[in-house]
């Protein structure tokens, strides 16, 4: 997801990240930027932490902390360059006609070693300037490279065209959750000597997000959408319980679907020698990324370090809401959750040499890697409960939340976003998998 946003906004001459230095632009580009910001900014709003001045929070630990991007090391060992870095944050609003809220969580992959944290970046760690963007892709100017879906509020299947929409950026490499800024040291080479810090402040930045949403989001919404892409997939479900706290009237109808994220981690052995116990993901990056759980009754006198999967803690949230709903999607081989999960296991993290580029990332489903994780796919998002449903499409492509598929992909004869309708009309509903060769289509 990550690779798709800044690839697009390049290819439109249209990448502004508050994380580096513009370089000049032709004059053609300067006149179409002017042009997009002075009629986008009427559809979208950009917001940070000046238009929510009495902004606060305090970590679990007591330390008060402001919304930041991840800012990773200026200097980037592979490639030997240097990129001047800006931490700010900030996040974007579009009213809508309806009385309907959608907010979505932006991907943009993780780290947790200093490996993927600086010698090989695994996410973004910068903001992206999307207020020009999102304007384009919500009025279906970007369909044609890729960006639409949801976002498309011209396409008459869509079924949030009418809805206020909230766009919240990811640069902190903490699937949302972080409230610390950690230190990795140095024990991969020898560029970072004094290690390499990362701002994880995703539950910083939310909390920007829902300060807003408070002060200005007054009357109660018919309806609620919280979803979100890859890293945002993980996101959303982390942080419904605290979106929910916002919108909390009974009047509220709610859904929630995570997109792409199912939650199957591969399990870190440091010494690659196949240990008995080998640290579970959510274990290992509990105390880089300072998490916490989400403030629920299932959760109570809990921590991360109570849990070994995912899988456990969305299940909590789904038993937490009975009257709402809830729902997963993935394809069958996504390529890009594969590609997490290698990287994910054993010793692999300290390998970054071998990861291969994410954009490079291919599924073949005769492969050990893709097998392992399809059958840890398959478990991890069948979650119980009468309002929890999973729709698994045929291939390898990785999201859909922001892509033309959402109105094209077909699964055991069902259309996504007619599966996607019927979940906010309340009408019924079933679990969908694609079957048989149907699976296999590589895309």
């Amino acid at each position: 997801m990550k690779r798709l946003l800044i690839t697009l906004i390049a290819g439109f001459l249209l990448l502004q990240p508050a994380c580096k230095n513009a370089s000049s632009k032709n004059d053609e580009a300067k006149e179409l930027l002017g042009f997009g910001i002075v009629y986008l900014n009427s559809i979208w709003q950009k917001i940070t932490v000046a238009d929510v001045p009495s902004f606060s929070f305090t970590n679990k630990d007591g330390d008060p902390m402001t919304p930041s991007c991840a800012c990773p090391p200026e200097y980037e060992a592979s490639t030997q360059k240097t990129t001047k870095y800006n931490p700010e944050f900030a996040f974007f609003y579009k009213p809508g006609k309806s009385k309907n809220l959608l907010i979505f969580f932006m991907g943009g992959g993780a780290c947790w070693d200093i490996t993927n944290c600086a010698y090989n970046h695994t996410y973004s760690g910068e903001l992206i300037e999307s207020n020009l963007l999102l304007g384009l892709a919500s009025t279906g100017g970007l369909e044609g490279s890729g960006l639409s879906g949801i976002m498309d509020v011209t396409d008459p299947n869509n079924p949030f065209k009418d809805w206020s929409m909230v766009w919240v950026p990811y640069c902190t490499a903490d699937l949302g959750t972080g409230q610390k800024d950690h230190t990795y040291p140095e024990d991969y080479g020898t560029a970072y000597p004094g290690g390499v810090t990362i701002r994880h402040r995703g539950r910083v930045n939310l909390e920007l997000v829902l300060q807003w949403l408070q002060a200005n989001i007054t009357t109660a919404p018919d309806k609620l959408f919280v979803t979100g892409s890859s890293a945002g997939s993980y996101a959303t479900y982390l942080s419904y319980p605290l979106i929910r706290n916002v919108f909390n009237s009974s009047s509220t109808k709610a859904y929630v679907l995570g997109d792409a994220g199912e939650g199957f981690a591969g399990e870190y052995d440091p010494d690659g020698d196949g240990p008995t116990a080998p640290t579970p993901f959510i274990q290992l990056v509990s105390p880089f990324w300072g998490l916490e759980l989400p403030p629920i009754t299932a959760f109570s006198g809990k921590t991360p370090l109570d849990y070994t999967e995912y899988k456990e803690l969305v299940q909590a949230i789904v038993d937490n809401y009975p009257d709402d709903k809830f729902a997963q999607y993935t394809t069958k081989w996504d390529k890009t959750q594969i590609w997490f999960y290698d990287i994910q296991k054993d010793n692999n993290i300290h390998h970054p040499d071998q990861w291969g580029a994410e954009e490079d990332a291919a599924a073949d489903p005769t492969s050990a890697i893709a097998i392992e994780w399809n059958a840890g796919m398959m478990d991890a998002i069948d979650i119980t409960g009468a309002n929890y449903w999973y729709y698994i499409g045929p291939g390898t492509h990785h999201t859909i939340d922001l892509t033309p598929a959402f109105y094209t992909e077909t699964s055991n004869g069902t259309y996504f976003y007619d599966w996607v309708t019927a979940f906010v009309n309340d009408d019924a509903m079933s679990k969908i998998s694609c079957s048989g060769a149907e699976c296999d289509v590589q895309n």
